[in-house]
């Protein structure tokens, strides 16, 4: 190993000379060309030796330093007689067949002497947590900034912070998952559906957020009957009016055929509302055009 260590140094004194030599003959020259030239050919003898010297310096932390240590250039150029090795970074760590310190995955710090990682306990300092959406993987020789594992929402899973946890949230039914890091309920007059909130359908009510189906209204006078969206299974405020007047008078035979008539021309506007708004908007842009064409 003295013999790889030597020619290690040579290298390493042969580049500090070559740099050195290449400066001053560059900034002697008064042609920009030539300059711009050995300036290039200098970068790229550069980067040629400073590769030559890192993959010289795994072979050699590979060969001569322990498990958790690498070779330590800085030391060693100063004392010859041996090779010297230093630990690895905090939160990285090398084992046998790595040629350098590795970041330990996200939820895991290293182990005694840092030749792998562990997982976290609740106590340690974690230096690294997986984002919202994933939780942290199983592989203590993951890839940093690459090992957690992401939640699947065909399962209902989400996690809405920085975590180190095992495992992700679960939505419930009822609810729908927002951008892979949040869990919404449906809101009233709704269900869900594949992760989707879907208006209750006419005959149906949903009084409560949160629900993964709507009850059955039978209520003839209720919104709910013949509307979509119904929250609700009571008598609607029209009906309720009209038992109100017939109070003071009985006018049955006229007040209910027409306030049924309005109960159910209101459902009818209400389930093709997005149709009559398109109309409209077509309506509209087709007077702006025909304005248009008159004005011109």
């Amino acid at each position: 190993m003295t013999k790889f260590f030597a020619i290690f140094l040579t290298v390493a004194v042969t580049y500090t000379e070559s740099r050195t030599l290449r400066m001053s003959r560059g900034s002697s020259c008064t042609c920009r060309q030539r300059i711009q030239s050995e300036r290039d050919n200098a970068v790229k003898k550069h980067n040629e030796i400073a590769e030559n010297l890192d993959r010289l310096s795994e072979f050699i932390s590979m060969t001569n330093c322990e498990e958790g240590y690498v070779f330590d250039y800085e030391a060693s150029i100063h004392n010859t007689s041996k090779v010297l090795c230093k630990k690895c970074p905090e939160n990285h760590y090398r084992a046998y067949n790595n040629a350098t310190c590795l970041h330990c995955p996200e939820g895991y710090i290293p182990s005694e002497c840092s030749s792998r990682c562990k997982r976290a306990g609740i106590y340690d300092l974690v230096h690294t947590l997986c984002p919202s959406g994933s939780v942290v993987g199983d592989n203590p020789y993951g890839i940093h900034r690459d090992s957690c594992k992401k939640c699947n929402i065909e399962s209902r899973e989400y996690m809405p912070y920085l975590n180190n946890e095992d495992d992700c949230l679960i939505c419930p039914a009822g609810s729908v998952i927002i951008k892979d890091s949040d869990c919404k309920k449906c809101p009233v007059g709704y269900y869900e559906h594949n992760n989707k909130c879907i208006e209750c359908d006419a005959g149906t009510y949903n009084d409560i957020e949160g629900q993964p189906k709507c009850m059955i209204c039978n209520n003839d006078k209720a919104i709910a009957y013949n509307s979509i969206g119904g929250s609700n299974c009571e008598d609607s405020s029209l009906f309720n009016l009209a038992n109100k007047l017939n109070r003071y008078a009985r006018m049955d035979y006229i007040s209910n055929p027409l306030i049924t008539g309005m109960h159910i021309g209101s459902a009818i506007i209400y389930n093709n509302r997005r149709i009559i708004q398109e109309i409209s908007m077509i309506g509209g842009v087709v007077g702006i055009i025909t304005a248009g064409i008159i004005s011109g």
